[in-house]
């Protein structure tokens, strides 16, 4: 078999790094700082067999999700990537593996939104019997819920956990013992869950499909 030989690949490579940063641009409403390598042997990336995609980005919406910081990181992945219309192939199934951070800025644009404001009185009407609350938002290591209140100016204050359960993020109080069950994709397995210093941070585990 006759042995491909590129001319410059590194100049090749990074047309191809800054492709795959445009494409995923363009499926989010908003990305910042977005930082993408290919990982792997120079000659089998330009051939679309690549170690590993890394990406690091900044306040992001995607599928209005607002989302702080994210770094992904994929296993083993064969790519076909169409350079003039930006279309790309997954050619074999693989491994992602991610972390994410959502402030309460994140928290408050995402619930507000018409996608998932529905969700967010769901929630609220399970945990304190009220669809509709002045505010949802992260402090220390708890979820806080905040309604109206004549009486107090600062409403009334109700305090949440979360945990990871199975497929499932858990929402409860120790003390009322209600909850709120949020359903997972079932191709994402979440690894860590925490709330520490006013934002959620989890990493995950998933898996792409080939196209």
């Amino acid at each position: 078999m006759k042995k491909i030989i590129f001319k410059n690949p590194s100049i090749i490579k990074a047309i191809l790094e800054k492709s795959l940063s445009i494409w995923i641009k363009s499926k989010c409403s908003e990305i910042s700082n977005l930082k993408l390598k290919l990982k792997g042997d120079t000659t089998q990336i330009l051939l679309g067999n690549i170690n590993s995609v890394e990406i690091q980005a900044h306040d992001i919406e995607f599928n209005d999700i607002r989302i702080k910081y994210t770094e992904l990181s994929t296993g083993e992945i064969n790519l076909q990537l169409n350079l003039a219309t930006l279309n790309i192939d997954l050619k074999n199934s693989c491994t992602l593996h991610g972390s994410i951070v959502l402030t309460n800025d994140d928290i408050e644009q995402t619930l507000a939104s018409d996608k998932w404001k529905q969700l967010r009185e769901s929630l609220t009407r399970s945990l304190i019997g009220e669809s509709k609350v002045s505010a949802i938002f992260f402090k220390g290591d708890n979820l806080i819920i905040r309604t109206n209140s004549k009486k107090n100016l600062e409403g009334e204050i109700f305090l949440f956990k979360m945990k990871n359960n199975s497929n499932d993020l858990l929402i409860y109080s120790e003390i009322s013992k209600s909850k709120f069950t949020l359903p997972i994709d079932t191709n994402i397995a979440i690894s860590d869950l925490k709330i520490q210093n006013g934002e959620l941070i989890f990493t995950f585990n998933s898996k792409l499909k080939e196209s």
